[in-house]
């Protein structure tokens, strides 16, 4: 039990500062892993439909972290240690990709945990007990990213479309981040193309990719998917853009990735990758992302139409959304508010 009488903050300041001390305190920007999207102390999450290619995605990630090495166009400027907790692919199988996609060069960085190799399998991830599992192997390791493939098969204490499921998730991963540690989640996409579970779920996530098929991909010809960034904390501008991405086999049969088509560099995509966002709930704070005027963006707007890149009523009707989700939101706080002050 939490001992709230004495409570300290983890650095040198005073719990509660005023504002001169915030001008001087100079906090540490939270330092960046992969492009603008994943860094310390961020939760991210990946998702879409069945056999989409989500975990080749995850890990190849995972792999790019481990050796410091750009991946898909997004900068990695370090080197981190990763854990790879995976549920669902056999150890055989996951050895099999890691050296397609490696050559055999795998840095001691990675780390793998499969839940196949355990018995019982991986706790689950809703069951507050399991969470000194979990946190003893990122400590003693000294883990700063962790890979969680796939919530469906780790979140197995209740339904994950229960809001109660991912209340008690939410707290272990508020842990991850006071401890600054960088958290990818790989989740399935329901049949409406949403990801599953409880609309609680990404309210708290900095960052959400959705992956979706090429309408024109055979998917028998292997792993190719749009990356979308639905939500963006740290994204503005062309880091908000998508992308749409092919595994191919290189020389020696070694797999790489190639970008069929980007947004970034051209001004119209970025302005849709950044919409689609929802992020978003003016032409005005769009504006401000995209460091453009809001007449400019009007403009761009009605250009995206003419390009067939938006629908005619989409930025209208993507800017209600967002403003729907966050009234859902505070409505949502103001609820917590009241039930906590009544169990005082």
């Amino acid at each position: 039990m939490t001992d709230y009488e004495n409570i300290k903050a983890v650095d040198e300041h005073p719990i509660i500062m005023d504002g001169p001390e915030l001008m001087t305190a100079n906090f540490p920007m939270p330092e960046k892993y992969v492009g603008d999207w994943l860094a310390a102390g961020f939760t991210a999450m990946v998702y879409g439909k069945t056999g989409i290619g989500k975990s080749w995605f995850s890990i190849a990630v995972a792999l790019a972290v481990a050796k410091g090495e750009d991946v898909l166009g997004w900068n990695v400027p370090t080197a981190q240690k990763v854990l790879y907790f995976d549920a669902e692919i056999d150890p055989a199988e996951m050895a099999e990709r890691l050296f397609d996609l490696t050559g055999g060069d795998i840095p001691s960085e990675f780390k793998l945990c499969s839940g196949l190799r355990l018995d019982g399998g991986l706790p689950p991830f809703d069951e507050e007990e399991a969470h000194d599992f979990y946190l003893d192997l990122i400590e003693s390791h000294e883990i700063k990213v962790v890979v969680v493939d796939n919530l469906c098969s780790i979140v197995t204490g209740a339904s994950i479309s229960e809001d109660q499921t991912w209340l008690n998730v939410q707290p272990f991963l508020n842990e991850l981040r006071r401890r600054r540690i960088a958290v990818i989640l790989v989740h399935h996409a329901g049949k409406n193309g949403d990801y599953l579970g409880s609309s609680r779920m990404t309210q708290n996530m900095n960052t959400v990719i959705k992956l979706e098929r090429p309408e024109s991909h055979d998917p028998q010809a292997g792993a190719a998917f749009h990356i979308e960034f639905q939500k963006g904390r740290s994204l503005v501008g062309e880091s908000a853009a998508g992308q749409t991405v092919r595994l191919d086999e290189g020389e020696g049969g070694k797999l790489g990735w190639e970008v069929i088509s980007s947004a970034v560099g051209n001004p119209l995509e970025a302005l849709v990758g950044a919409l689609r966002s929802e992020q978003y709930a003016t032409q005005m704070e769009l504006a401000e992302a995209l460091r453009v005027s809001q007449a400019k963006v009007s403009g761009m707007i009605n250009k995206a139409i003419k390009a067939s890149l938006l629908d005619r009523d989409e930025a209208k009707e993507t800017f209600a959304r967002v403003k729907a989700q966050r009234r859902q939101a505070a409505n949502e706080n103001e609820e917590d508010n009241v039930e906590t002050d009544e169990a005082v």
